[in-house]
């Protein structure tokens, strides 16, 4: 399996990696809390992917975590190709949902779920609309 990051057009930004013995616990399975972590740095790359003029030192506005949920399917194991899949599944004015779903490299399921996003001011952190160049970047990745 292709080991890398790459965007399905209108449908996923999908980062694949292998797993490691730092990722599992003491019986070789991959520990619970990594599941979350992967889908942290995954949305990290699918920031950087679709927004990559964003600069933390310059930004007027941040992107705040406002819940978090995963439902495990699968578990993996050390040396298991990972990738984890991520888009938005919907936003209104003040709020953006993103969707994840983690397969191993048969594209067996292993895990779900979602996150809701949240904006603010920088400078404030008074809760603002979604910036129109954050709505333009997650449009194409919008199911």
């Amino acid at each position: 399996g292709n080991i890398a990051s790459e965007y399905i057009p209108y449908k996923w930004y999908v980062h694949a990696f292998r797993a490691t013995y730092g990722d599992t616990n003491s019986v070789g399975n991959v520990y619970f809390g990594m599941y979350a972590m992967w889908v942290g740095k995954t949305r990290e790359l699918f920031f950087n992917y679709c927004l990559p003029d964003f600069d933390l030192k310059k930004t007027a506005f941040l992107i705040l975590t406002r819940s978090f949920e995963h439902k495990f399917a699968l578990e993996a194991r050390e040396f298991d190709i990972i990738k984890v899949k991520i888009k938005v599944k919907n936003f209104n004015r003040k709020f953006a949902t993103l969707e994840h779903r983690i397969v191993d490299q048969k594209e067996r399921l292993l895990g779900k779920g979602s996150q809701s996003l949240l904006f603010v001011k920088a400078d404030t952190y008074e809760q603002i609309d979604i910036p129109s160049e954050v709505l333009a970047a997650f449009t194409p990745f919008t199911s």
